[in-house]
């Protein structure tokens, strides 16, 4: 009986594929043996623990080889097989710089009680930055950065006059080349 089995893995390893395929044979070998029904039903059971792990035998080479593509080889030459493997990123958005992780855009900041205007022409001081965003309710300073030009800090008592403000000052063409402003909260 264990050489009728082994004849029959080794021609399902070369031949048949599945055990869909090795049955067929093993119900024709009943019709034309002379073993008991009890012996054909043990023979069908090792011939399936013997495909199965016919299977895995397979399954484990096939990981085997992917394991050896991933490694570098060893007939490379040494700059290539040292080289440090490629990272893989992360999906989205997300940036891979440390320092860039926690960064909120200019756009999206919260907002509070002080604003942040950019872009703004070279002959605009304090009088007449004071006259553009005193307008609105609550203003209490504007500050120029010294030694920076084109940008200026605008306080307000509350977040409501600074929401209001930004709101109607933003984009405003400025001097005469028509210079855009550009107005976010400041960063906390």
């Amino acid at each position: 009986m264990r050489k009728v089995c082994r004849s029959i893995v080794v021609s399902g390893e070369a031949v048949y594929k599945t055990w869909l395929d090795i049955a067929p044979l093993l119900s024709t070998m009943l019709e034309r043996s002379d073993m008991s029904h009890e012996q054909i039903m043990v023979l069908f059971m090792r011939v399936k623990i013997l495909t199965v792990s016919l299977d895995k035998k397979k399954a484990a080479e096939a990981a085997e080889q992917a394991k050896l593509l991933k490694r570098p080889a060893a007939n490379l030459p040494t700059e290539l097989s040292q080289r440090p493997a490629k990272t893989t990123r992360g999906a989205g958005l997300k940036s891979t710089n440390a320092s860039a992780a926690g960064v909120i855009p200019d756009e999206y900041l919260p907002p509070n009680k002080i604003l942040f205007a950019q872009n703004l022409p070279d002959g605009y001081d304090i009088d007449a930055l004071t006259a553009i965003f005193g307008r609105f309710e609550g203003f209490k300073e504007v500050r120029l950065v010294p030694g920076r030009k084109g940008i200026a800090f605008v306080e307000y008592e509350a977040e409501a006059g600074a929401i209001i403000a930004k709101e109607n000052v933003a984009g405003m063409t400025l001097g005469p080349e028509g210079q855009v402003m550009k107005v976010t909260y400041q960063r906390q």
